[in-house]
């Protein structure tokens, strides 16, 4: 429904009227500088950065910003918005992110930074977005866009609203990775770091702990269904390593053209990881949901299916995505033009194998927390709802029909008591 008919006595104005967006350009500086680009950002927050000097920086670290102001990811479907406070006010940004300066006299920059996470203008900046390789929105589209403008008191009071919310979806997204780092401390508690092997367990090359070691550099061009087979693209591992499973984000293939790569279909307790891609490589996934058993996966991926009387699926899927199991695939990736593992070198990579029955009595426990985060991630769910849910109430103006309606109520209250206490005798 468009913004304008869901809104009742909230005026609107264009992002041109209410903010300025800060052109791009860097003044001379000495020394260091930090400097954050859109793949630094996480759930609306910087996870990374890299110091730069003024001569060494990358073009694209081109933005100044000053605190107060709102960055916005320009590209189509990315989703990272960032007030800027005193600690982040001399960094460097890149240029894939509009910076917007607020007009203090009609709108506050956090009102503006939820606004600007709200679905609705998500999906108006999707639409406006273009370019042949990258699609991203440029000035003119942003600035034609609307925006709610409530007074800037009741701006405030819906901030703070979804502030305590948005507080509450954080601890709750915390919670829902401590199951994972217990289950890592775990881990180094029983096995030991597996780059020191420090309690000297035997070491095995991994091809010989494994029954299959596979990619198919074919498996390309195939067409894409509307349903069928799910293929499992990097993208679809998520960052703890369990696989998306909203089948919505998924390519399919059908059945016939999946059974050309019979080596590749996915069983449960595969583990499989990223061997291309400069930001991807050495990304380690576990099948971990039966909803995915019978999926097949791109060429960018490389299926491990383990010898489970010499190694448990999930100590390797452990091993391998653990800091110091990263290092150690680092040590066999190759760089060409872009960075790859081959399976000839993860397949020559040795690791510490402690005895079968220590790895299942380390499974057994791990597979107690993963079925709490499981059970996290249902509350998790209906967290991100229920706050998804406010905002959308904020942005279509029934906060401020409540807000202004409870205002009104406590002024009737204040005003019948003063009338009560005049008139007591």
């Amino acid at each position: 429904m468009p913004l304008l008919k869901i809104l009742d006595n909230v005026p609107l104005k264009k992002i041109s009227e209410v903010a300025q967006i800060v052109e791009t350009g860097v003044r001379r500086f000495n020394g260091l500088k930090k400097y954050v680009k859109t793949g630094d950002m996480r759930d609306n927050t910087i996870v990374a950065d890299r110091e730069v000097t003024f001569e060494n920086r990358p073009s694209r670290a081109n933005m100044e910003v000053q605190e107060g102001d709102v960055l916005c990811a320009r590209m189509k479907g990315t989703e990272k918005v960032l007030v800027i406070t005193k600690q982040e006010r001399n960094y460097l940004f890149s240029t894939g992110f509009a910076v917007l300066r607020a007009k203090r006299n009609l709108m506050t920059p956090r009102f503006l930074a939820y606004y600007l996470r709200f679905p609705y203008f998500q999906a108006e900046k999707d639409k406006a977005a273009h370019g042949a390789t990258q699609k991203a929105i440029n000035n003119p589209a942003l600035y034609s866009i609307s925006v709610p403008v409530p007074p800037l008191a009741i701006q405030e009071r819906i901030v703070i609203t979804l502030e305590r919310a948005d507080h509450l979806r954080r601890i709750r997204e915390q919670a829902n990775q401590l199951p994972d780092r217990i289950v890592q401390s775990l881990f180094l508690k029983i096995f030991g770091n597996p780059l020191e092997n420090p309690l000297e367990w035997k070491t095995e090359t991994i091809e010989k702990l494994c029954e299959e070691i596979y990619r198919y550099p074919t498996f390309y061009g195939l067409e894409y269904k509307p349903q069928g087979v799910p293929v499992i693209r990097i993208g679809n591992i998520q960052d703890d390593g369990t696989l998306d499973e909203d089948v919505s984000h998924y390519v399919f293939i059908d059945q016939k053209a999946s059974e050309k790569f019979p080596r590749t279909i996915l069983e449960f307790n595969d583990v499989i990881m990223a061997v291309r891609g400069d930001g991807s490589t050495g990304k380690i996934g576990h099948v971990s949901t039966r909803e995915l058993v019978g999926a097949n996966m791109s060429p960018n991926l490389i299926r491990i299916k383990t010898n489970p009387t010499k190694i448990h699926p999930l100590y390797l899927f452990h091993l391998l995505s653990s800091a110091d199991g990263q290092e150690l695939i680092k040590t066999r990736i190759t760089r060409t033009a872009k960075k790859k593992l081959t399976a000839v070198e993860l397949k020559a990579m040795e690791i510490p194998v402690p005895p079968i029955e220590l790895q299942q009595k380390f499974a057994t426990q791990a597979e107690k927390f993963n079925h709490l985060k499981r059970i996290q991630a249902v509350f998790l769910h209906d967290t991100n709802e229920l706050f998804n849910s406010l905002m959308s109430k904020a942005f279509k103006g029934e906060l401020v029909r409540n807000i202004t309606e409870t205002e009104e109520t406590q002024h009737t209250v204040a005003k019948s008591s003063t009338l009560t206490d005049y008139m007591a005798p």
